[in-house]
Formats: C-alpha cells, structure tokens, sequence
C-alpha cells in the first residue's frame, strides 16, 4: 500500500487529480497500519500476548495521536533508530493533521460535499498546504525554454487546439503555456510534498524494524540459560520440552523501497520528473 500510494503521489497533476486520492487512500491506510504494528509489537515483547482487536481499534483514525504514540512507545522502549526524523515541526503537525482528517473524513469529500458540509477537498487542500511551507522557486532556464515553446505552439496562425483542463485550484486550462505552468508546479508539489512523507514513513519503518524478529522478554531471558545453569537433568529436559519461542517477523523484508535516504529519494524523484517533460508533446 505504501508503495502504490508514493507512485500515485509523484504521478499525480491536474490531468490526473484521481491519482491524489489514491495516494493518500494508500498512504493513511498504510500509515496507520505501520504505528499499530509497533505498538502491538512493543506489547508483545513486554507482555508475552498480543494487543485485542478492541485495544487496537480504541486508537481509531488518529494518524497524528498514533505518530506520537509511536515516538513514546520508542522511548520507553530504549529502541534506538538511526533514522532522522522531520526537521519542521510545524509542517510535520500540518502534515499530520491534513493525513489525520484525511483519514477520518476528506476521504469522502466527493460524496459529503453533495450536501455542503463536512469535508474539505483534499487535492486543493495538499496543495495549499506543500506550498505554504515550500514556495514555488523561480523557473530554471530549461523551463523558461519549455514555456516559450508552449507560448509559441499556441500563437501558431489558425491552429486547432482542444485544450481544457481543471488546475488543482479549480482554474480554467486552456492552452499550451497554462499546461506547462501547472505541471511545473505539480511536479514541485511532487517533490517537496512526497519527499517530507518520505521522511515520515521511513521514521516508521525504521521503529518497526527495530522489533524484527524480537521476542517477548521473558522467553529471552529463558532462551538464554546455559546448560550449567540449570539444577538437574530434570529441568533440562522440561526447558527443551517447551514449545520453540516465538519470534516477530523480519520486518526490514517488507519495505526495502524506504532504505534510501532523503537525498536519494529526492534524487530519484527529480529523474522521473525529468523523463517525463522529455516525452512532453512540446518538449525537447
């Protein structure tokens, strides 16, 4: 799910808007899968037993509530992970809040807003949001010349064009210059947008990691007597006699696309995007 949601996050634009639905469909589902695995896990090692199905659901669709449960249950813990985590504190809350009500209620923003009330539209919403904490630059002169060509394209004498679209904002589409402007800033939502996300969940990925293949303490502490350490033969043969302790899985198997690091991500990212305008129709 993590991986279906970050590739419809950085193929999503305003051609495609269903793909940011998709995304984060994905992506809150998974996120929050991901925190109640490492509570759980942290249960299981503490206590020998699992986390009830009710225990589990009392945390809801809180991603917020559960990240910084995650963090605690780290700390108490005394797991150590060698993963940094978001730097702004102030756009991770937003980040948080925007997956949290995503989760709870933007999810359903195209049916609620049939009667006006409830949601917020999500795609307008991310889009607001990346920006506000991650300004658009200025263009790069290998856009300013995919610009002059749209421009160009579109002041052709007598030429026939079918061109509309709706931005993410809502604005109208209606020639070559208005594509290639949006897609400049979608590709910008792309990489500054996924690559915090990123951020975020290979944090959770590395606590989960953390648990791989962990056993509960006391089991531990048992797997490891020695044969002297034992009183009689007796003993022995009722240790060996015991069912094999249980281990968690190998966690680190499950998601071997967020080992990168931030850089490598954004690196990644930045390729893509760039094989994409080189397939452009007034591309180079």
């Amino acid at each position: 799910m993590l991986n279906l949601g970050f590739i419809y996050l950085r193929k999503a634009d305003f051609r495609s808007q269903e793909r940011y639905n998709t995304a984060f469909f994905n992506i809150t589902i998974a996120f929050e899968r991901l925190c109640k695995l490492i509570i759980d896990s942290e249960a299981y090692v503490n206590t020998g037993q699992f986390l009830t199905n009710g225990k589990l659901s009392n945390w809801g669709h809180d991603l917020s509530k559960l990240y910084w449960q995650v963090g605690s249950v780290m700390e108490e813990s005394g797991h150590v992970v060698n993963v940094a985590t978001p730097e702004d504190n102030e756009f991770l809350e937003d980040v948080l809040k925007f997956l949290t009500d995503f989760a709870k209620k933007d999810r359903y923003y195209n049916f609620i807003s049939l009667d006006k009330s409830g949601a917020s539209d999500p795609v307008r919403r991310w889009r607001r949001l990346v920006l506000r904490f991650k300004p658009q630059q200025k263009h790069q002169p290998w856009q300013n010349e995919m610009l002059f060509i749209a421009k160009e394209k579109d002041n052709v004498p007598n030429e026939l064009r079918d061109i509309y679209y709706f931005d993410e904002e809502g604005n109208i589409i209606q020639s070559n210059e208005q594509c290639v402007e949006s897609l400049f800033q979608s590709n910008h939502i792309q990489l500054e947008g996924s690559s915090f996300l990123y951020v975020i969940i290979r944090y959770l990925v590395a606590c989960l990691d953390s648990f791989s293949e962990a056993e509960y303490s006391q089991d531990k502490v048992d797997s490891g007597s020695t044969i002297s350490s034992f009183g009689s033969r007796a003993q022995l043969e009722a240790r060996f006699a015991q069912p094999p302790v249980f281990r968690l899985l190998n966690y680190a198997e499950f998601f071997p696309n967020f080992r990168m690091s931030e850089e490598q991500y954004r690196a990644c990212l930045q390729k893509e995007i760039s094989e994409q305008w080189s397939q452009y129709p007034c591309g180079k």
